[in-house]
Formats: structure tokens, C-alpha cells, sequence
């Protein structure tokens, strides 16, 4: 989801930006959001939705490493922008995934703060 990442490049840029110039960043990014990235970010996450529609996982019937790494930016997507969270097939497979054992000792381990994340990606929308 290298859109994702702009959406957050996109943010960084503004805030550390001068500020007699940030208008012209802000308008760069408000331009960019509307042009393509809310739309691209909207088709990716309706594809994925209908994909889960039929299939308990990303790579089809069983847990893979592609769901470890799918995790993060549709929690993020699903997290900051509340269009997102009517996707039911992506709740339930955020979910899904969320429930697994060894996947709750690595956010533990990992010192997973879920308010630093929402803080973090919340910006870019």
C-alpha cells in the first residue's frame, strides 16, 4: 500500500515545511489527496474487501506472511479514515488476525501502543 506511505509523506512534508511557505505544501497535498490518492486508497481497500468476501485470508485459505504485513496499513486505513470501517470483510479479517495468539505476544513483545498508532497515521488524513 505504497499510497499509504504518500498519504504520510505527504504529512511529514507539511509539518516540517516553513511556515511562510506551508500554504503551497498544504495545497500540494490537498491537491494530491483529492486527484488520486483518497481514490486509489478507496479502490485498493474495496478490492480487498471483496478478495476477503471469499477467502479467510490474503493468500487464500491459510494464515500467511502476507497477512502479517497486510495488517498494519489496513488497521491503519480502517483506523484514521471512518469511510473504511464499514468494510465488513477487512473488520473481519483485522479481527481474525488481532485473535491469534502469537500475533498478540508480537505486539506485546513488540511494545505494540495502539494510541501512538492512531496518533501517527490519524494526521495524514
Amino acid at each position: 500500500m505504497p499510497d499509504l506511505a504518500l498519504k504520510q509523506i505527504f504529512t511529514t512534508i507539511v509539518a516540517r515545511t516553513l511556515l511562510l511557505i506551508r500554504p503551497v505544501t498544504q495545497l500540494l497535498k490537498f491537491g494530491f489527496d483529492l486527484g488520486y490518492l483518497n481514490n486509489a486508497l478507496n479502490q485498493h481497500m474495496q478490492k480487498i474487501d471483496e478478495h476477503l468476501k471469499t477467502h479467510p485470508y490474503i493468500a487464500g485459505q491459510h494464515f500467511t506472511n502476507a497477512d502479517l504485513l497486510l495488517w498494519f496499513p489496513l488497521f491503519a486505513c480502517t483506523q484514521s479514515n471512518p469511510a473504511f470501517e464499514q468494510l465488513q470483510h477487512i473488520q473481519r479479517y483485522l479481527l481474525q488476525i488481532q485473535s491469534r495468539p502469537a500475533f498478540q505476544r508480537a505486539l506485546a513483545k513488540g511494545q505494540w501502543s495502539a494510541s501512538t498508532f492512531q496518533s501517527y497515521w490519524s494526521k495524514a488524513w
